[in-house]
Parts: structure tokens; sequence; C-alpha cells
């Protein structure tokens, strides 16, 4: 084992304290980016923000919504909100762990919850879309949101390529709770 722990690790813009423990990959390729987890939750808890507030928009800027659709998008900005406070969490602590496995494993069940979000926020947008071809507010809104949103697809697909280098582009989300298709038995988080 080796570490990979600078002097100082910095969590978020303060130092660790150095009593905690140096961070070992565990059964990662020796090039594993174990600083990269804090930009890849910091990429999270931005794009769960800005989908968030597309959830918000779209609910008031869209006189024509359903019930139905309504109520989606507000379930859909409660996941937002809860991926956005769980990966702030998680960067503002992660190094107190003294291991970096169980933030893989939390930030594998982030990219897939993200991942499962997303594609629901795109299939509303279609259909929001599709229910107001003569407004140009709402084509324009809908476009745009659909644009940013499958550039956080990409994002969540290069994170989930970086913690697991079998995942190949355009995987679905998780079978299972914590759990990542297409890996080598054992190696995908199951908690």
């Amino acid at each position: 084992m080796y570490s990979v722990v600078p002097e100082i690790m910095r969590c978020g813009p303060y130092p660790c304290p150095p009593a905690y423990p140096p961070v070992y990959p565990p059964a990662y390729p020796p090039a594993f980016p174990v600083q990269a987890i804090g930009c890849a939750l910091q990429e999270i808890e931005f794009w769960s923000e800005i989908e968030r507030q597309h959830t918000v928009a779209l609910r008031v800027l869209v006189p024509t919504l359903d019930e139905p659709t309504a109520n989606e998008l507000a379930r859909l900005e409660g996941e937002y909100a809860d991926i956005g406070a769980r990966a702030r969490i998680l960067r503002e602590g992660w190094c107190t762990y003294g291991t970096i496995d169980p933030v893989v494993g939390e930030l594998g069940m982030l990219v897939n919850r993200s991942m499962a979000a997303n594609t629901r926020l795109i299939e509303l947008l279609a259909t929001i879309a599709q229910a107001n071809p003569e407004n140009a507010a709402v084509q324009l809104l809908a476009a745009h949101f659909t644009s940013e949103t499958r550039y956080y697809q990409r994002t969540l697909e290069q994170i989930g390529g970086m913690l697991y280098p079998g995942m190949a582009p355009g995987m679905p989300p998780a079978m299972g709770p914590g759990i990542m298709p297409g890996f080598p038995p054992g190696m995908p988080p199951t908690g």
C-alpha cells in the first residue's frame, strides 16, 4: 500500500488536521486519482443545484403544466436538493474517513441517483416541449435545460468511468441500491 496524501491534504478550503491517517486506495489502479474525488463531489454539488433550479423555473414559468408533471418536478427538486446536500457533506469532510472506500461508495451512489433524476428530467422536458409547440419561451427553456442536463449526464459518465474503469458511456443507472452495472464482482459499492 502507498500513501497518496500530501503532507497536508485539503478538505475544501481548510487543511485536514494532521492527526488523520493517510488515505490508501483499496483495489484501484496505482494511477487512481484520489484527489479527483473532491472535484467530482464539487461537480455533483454544483450541477444538482442547477438542475434543482431548473425544476423550480419550469414550475413557475410554464403556465400549462398539468398537476402530475408539476408534482414530478417538485419530487425531482427534492431529489436534486438531497443529492447536492449529500455531495456537500462528503466534500467538506471526506478526508476524515481515513480511507476512501466509504466516499467512493457514496460517490457511486450519488452518480447513480443523479443519472436517474437526469433521465427523468429529460423525459419531462420532452413532454413539456411537446405539450407547448406554439410557446417559443417554453421551447427555449426546454431546449436549454435539456442541453445542460445532458452535459451533466456526460460529466457523471466521466466520474463513473473514473471510479469504475469498466463503466461504458451511457450506461443506465444502478440496477440496485449502490450497485453500478457491468463491473467485476466485488468492485462496485454495495451499500
